[in-house]
């Protein structure tokens, strides 16, 4: 029996808006809001990945590649993360053209941007 289906929905709606939110001032509220959304996102995958009723799927890796892209600064580190949730959907086989269209903006970096060239 699948207890954690409500939690997990709640959060999975306020990553699919942190996804098509824009970060645009960084003053100190949005530096908390910024942390507060990747924790969702993050927290919400792994609970997908724990629960057993559930599982992650294409949607889940786009969302929270979106939140990679509008959330965390254009870094190398940025298109590390993207790297490594890209790598794990296509562990899980749950890449498709959605899954791609948000790596093409999530990622940061001379390293990455020769990585996704030869992957999208």
């Amino acid at each position: 029996m699948c207890t954690q289906t409500i939690s997990i929905k709640g959060k999975c709606n306020v990553v699919k808006s942190a996804a098509n939110a824009n970060d645009n001032a960084m003053d100190r509220n949005e530096e908390r809001r910024r942390v507060e959304v990747i924790m969702i996102a993050f927290f919400t995958m792994d609970r997908l990945f724990r629960a057993d009723c559930v599982y992650r799927n294409a949607a889940s890796y786009a969302y929270v590649l979106r939140v990679v892209a509008s959330w965390i600064l254009e870094s190398r580190s940025r298109g590390n993360v993207a790297r490594g949730l890209f790598e794990k959907a296509c562990e899980e086989g749950v890449v498709n053209e959605q899954v791609l269209e948000a790596l093409r903006g999530a990622g940061g970096g001379v390293d990455f941007e020769h990585w996704a060239a030869s992957v999208v």
